[in-house]
């Protein structure tokens, strides 16, 4: 019924919104008197604008059906599949701030990101463009949501080993490593700061990858013993810096190929990051929460391993997974 509701409240938004969005950004087009408006302005009200005003109106289409979002609950594993043409639904809605936001999940809104962060606002309308210039692919995005039952009982064996890995030099970037999986070392809230002006990793990751976005309509803020896969997101956006220094570099042509389900073969694991920071006390450099605590490194011990779980990499302890129709 709760899923439902929710769907529900969606249209509703939309009907009770649509109208005013639309007629406000009708009235400001190509030819109205804005000095400011040059070559991007153009490109915005020629392409981008009409293109999201038409996805909206694809809404009841494109979710005909009322459990066509349901929300992935704390507690309980479950996956969600969607279309890209869905996604983008959802992102056209975010843009004129039409979604309901629930009281477990984070608000995907973009009119704040739009008034005062210009790098993020430049990844999120050059995902628009690319749509609208170029069509919406035909494959899909899933969501999935992994939940341990006892992660207090968890006891790994203690001779496993580490699989061969690389240790690449500085200007390697996350996002740059094809055929990994992602780790998104994740605020609670799937997607972090990304819409408040937040600009570290997991932020980054998911404005070059926009589509990751829809996750925070229907996650609900993880506990400490889940994670959430997001598989198939396409790359639309190349960035420069970090944090403060973050910069939109322009277009990126994700080539990854597609699986047998029709996704993107890339794989982000978002789990609950412990915040380590120091502060200046006295002069002097003080850790405030440390990662290598032994009680910290356990900790991450039990993310890693019930996140990478999801492609069968601890095969030998599935029994301790409340496991989502075998989520891949």
């Amino acid at each position: 019924m709760e899923m439902m509701a929710k769907t529900r409240e969606l249209r509703n938004g939309l009907t009770r919104r649509l109208h005013l969005s639309l007629s406000l950004s009708l009235s400001l087009s190509p030819s109205s008197p804005i000095p400011y408006l040059g070559e991007e302005g153009k490109k915005f009200f020629s392409k981008i604008l009409p293109f999201v005003q038409e996805l909206i109106l694809q809404l009841p289409v494109q979710f005909a059906d009322a459990k066509s979002i349901p929300l992935l609950r704390q507690g309980y594993p479950a996956k969600l599949t969607l279309t890209a043409h869905q996604c983008a639904v959802i992102l056209a809605c975010a843009f004129f701030d039409l979604l309901p936001s629930g009281r477990n999940c984070p608000e995907l809104a973009f009119a704040g990101v739009f008034s005062r962060c210009e790098e993020h606002s430049k990844c999120l309308l050059h995902y628009f463009f690319r749509l609208a210039v170029g069509g919406i692919s035909e494959r899909n995005v899933s969501f999935h949501r992994l939940v341990l039952k006892n992660a207090e009982e968890f006891e790994p064996q203690e001779d496993t080993k580490l699989t061969e890995f690389k240790v690449l030099p500085v200007g390697h970037m996350i996002e740059d490593a094809d055929g990994c999986l992602q780790a998104d070392f994740a605020n609670e809230w799937i997607g972090g700061g990304v819409l408040q002006a937040g600009c570290v990793q997991e932020e980054i990751l998911f404005l070059e990858k926009p589509e990751c976005l829809c996750s925070m309509l229907f996650c609900e803020v993880m506990l400490a013993n889940e994670s959430i896969t997001l598989v198939g997101a396409e790359r639309f956006s190349k960035h420069t810096g970090y944090a403060r220094g973050f910069k939109y570099a322009g277009d990126f042509k994700d080539k990854t190929p597609l699986d047998p389900k029709r996704r993107i073969s890339n794989v982000i694991i978002a789990f609950d990051a412990i915040v380590a920071f120091s502060v200046l006390v006295k002069g002097k450099m003080k850790d405030e929460r440390i990662t290598f605590l032994t009680k910290n490194l356990d900790w991450w011990r039990v993310r890693q391993w019930m996140s990478l779980y999801t492609y069968n990499l601890c095969k030998n302890h599935l029994s301790a997974i409340m496991d989502a129709d075998s989520v891949p």
